[in-house]
C-alpha cells in the first residue's frame, strides 16, 4: 500500500473500507477486520478502526444492497445458462 498508492488514494481506500464496515459489520467479525487491515498495514488498519469507531466514513459503495443481490443473482443465472450451453 505504501509503495503503490499515494496519500490521496490511501485516504479514499480507508474511507471506502470504513464505509463498508459501517454497513452492518459488528462483533468478532469487526474486530477481525480491524486486525486484518492492521496486519496488511498498521497505519491503514488504525485509520480504518478510528473512522469506524467514530461512526464516520464514506457511504457504503453500491448502497442499494437489495438491488445488488438481484443483479448478482440475474448475472449468475445468465452465466449458468451460458456455461451449460457450452457443454
Amino acid at each position: 500500500m505504501r509503495d503503490v498508492w499515494d496519500d490521496a488514494q490511501r485516504e479514499r481506500f480507508v474511507q471506502t473500507v470504513a464505509g463498508h464496515l459501517l454497513g452492518g459489520v459488528n462483533g468478532d467479525v469487526l474486530d477481525r477486520a480491524f486486525q486484518y487491515w492492521k496486519n496488511v498495514d498498521a497505519d491503514t488498519g488504525k485509520q480504518i478502526e478510528e473512522l469506524v469507531r467514530a461512526g464516520t466514513g464514506r457511504d457504503n459503495p453500491g448502497g442499494e444492497p437489495d438491488q445488488a443481490v438481484g443483479e448478482a443473482q440475474a448475472e449468475f443465472i445468465q452465466d449458468t445458462k451460458t456455461f451449460a450451453a457450452k457443454r
